[in-house]
């Protein structure tokens, strides 16, 4: 009688941890099942323009259109030149009015945001990437992944 409460409560256990995330059992693998109704990721650089030159060193922000919405994981923004990553903070406001030149919003709907920045290197092309989780149908049990979009470069005066 014991043997069969600790196998029903294995059982149990499992099924819980399984939908906790979002997994479920068919036949004998787990899969993950549809992705749960929330906007997908996506971002575009604003500010520098993407391929631009001669931007200031001194820049200090990097704004960007679209959601970074961090409802798998932590969303974040790298910023590289060559071996080297530079630090970027966390999401925020942007500033207001947007700096300047910009590029042209797109006509989708959606908000702004912007990541500080220190001082960049001078006569240096930095690389800006958005990395975020996203739902992972492939990936049972966690049914998420790393996703990293390229968001293009700029070159610093």
């Amino acid at each position: 009688m014991n043997g069969l409460r600790g196998g029903l409560f294995a059982v149990l256990a499992c099924g819980v941890w399984l939908t906790a995330c979002n997994a479920t059992v068919v036949g004998s693998a787990p899969t993950c099942g549809q992705p749960p109704p929330v906007p997908v990721p996506f971002l575009s650089l604003i500010y520098p323009e993407p391929s631009a030159t001669n931007v200031p060193d001194n820049v200090g922000v990097l704004v960007f259109q679209g959601v970074a919405n961090d409802f798998f994981g932590p969303d974040s923004i790298t910023l590289s030149s060559g071996s080297t990553t530079v630090p970027a903070g966390a999401f925020t406001a942007p500033p207001s009015p947007l700096p300047t030149p910009h590029a042209t919003p797109s006509g989708i709907p959606a908000s702004f945001v912007a990541v500080p920045v220190p001082t960049l290197s001078p006569a240096t092309t930095y690389n800006v990437t958005f990395n975020y989780t996203d739902f992972g149908e492939s990936n049972p049990p966690s049914c998420t992944m790393m996703q990293t979009q390229n968001l293009g470069s700029f070159t610093t005066q």
